[in-house]
């Protein structure tokens, strides 16, 4: 029973930020004539905004319905460089979409 109110939240919560960016990104690209890219820029910020907390949320949550321990941490400064990799993955990415011309990239 446990396990299916874990796996209910989860699914409701992506499903919930998704909706939430997707929604939030469409009025303000409306709103203030905002391009396609900033649109998605928009919904990115808010779906990670509202998944994120609450996911992590579930995670501590989830040890204390199992009452296992995680060795060590999974979220502490120790192991901050692969947030900080992933971090720098994700301005990479996004510097090659919206600032490369996407004739370069493959995009017409």
């Amino acid at each position: 029973m446990r396990w299916g109110v874990l796996l209910l939240a989860g699914w409701a919560t992506i499903t919930g930020g998704l909706f939430l960016g997707s929604l939030t990104g469409t009025v303000v690209a409306e709103q203030f004539g905002f391009t396609r890219n900033y649109r998605l820029l928009t919904q990115g910020l808010v779906m990670t905004g509202i998944v994120v907390p609450i996911i992590l949320c579930l995670y501590q949550y989830f040890y204390r319905i199992t009452g296992i321990k995680p060795k060590k941490a999974i979220y502490n400064w120790k192991k901050a460089y692969h947030f900080f990799t992933g971090m720098f993955l994700a301005i990479g990415l996004a510097f090659l979409v919206f600032f490369l011309p996407p004739h370069l990239v493959g995009f017409r």
